[in-house]
């Protein structure tokens, strides 16, 4: 079993859920039962900006599903039934029909192919496909990180570099190669 499919497998089956545009046009879907993220008060770097300074001095709390996954720095579309509905260039209104329409849908496959584009398939026709932008990116921008029960998250570059560490671990040196079948 390669990597990807060891990753996912856990989370096949699970409906997503809260599946969401974030700020730009990062998208968050939720696998699993949910949890609460409680980040305790902490004190700013001196030279962050003001507002990163205020919002570090409160308790902030999210919830998240078991898996996290979240759609980064890349391209994306969403399809249903192989007809294209939204993607990362939508308005923000067509981009939250999409993903009402990923609401509920049961993950059932990942694949990527050899360009590093990542096809998450769901259960009821729907896929949400994630595609490297090297013309506005660079390679080593992650294209999307799930974060696991277990603390880890696995993450993929447009360069097809992948880590499998702990969330609160340093990846500089856990870079290896995804081998494309």
């Amino acid at each position: 079993m390669d990597i990807i499919q060891k990753v996912f497998k856990p989370v096949y089956g699970k409906p997503s859920w809260e599946v969401k545009q974030g700020y730009g046009s990062f998208l968050t879907l939720e696998f699993g039962e949910p949890r609460l993220h409680i980040y305790v008060p902490r004190e700013a770097t001196s030279e962050a900006h003001k507002s990163v300074k205020r919002r570090a001095t409160r308790r902030q709390v999210y919830v998240h599903g078991k898996w996290h996954l979240w759609i980064y720095i890349c391209n994306w579309k969403i399809s249903i039934l192989g007809k294209e509905v939204a993607n990362h260039s939508s308005s923000r209104k067509v981009i939250q029909k999409a993903t009402a329409e990923l609401n509920g849908e049961a993950l059932v496959n990942v694949t990527i192919d050899k360009s590093f584009i990542t096809t998450f398939e769901f259960d009821l026709g729907r896929k949400l496909i994630s595609i490297p932008n090297h013309k506005k990116y660079d390679l080593d921008s992650e294209l999307w990180l799930l974060y696991e029960p277990s603390g880890k998250v696995f993450t993929l570059r447009a360069d097809g570099q992948y880590s499998h560490t702990s969330a609160n671990g340093k990846t500089e040196d856990n870079w290896k190669q995804l081998s494309i079948r």
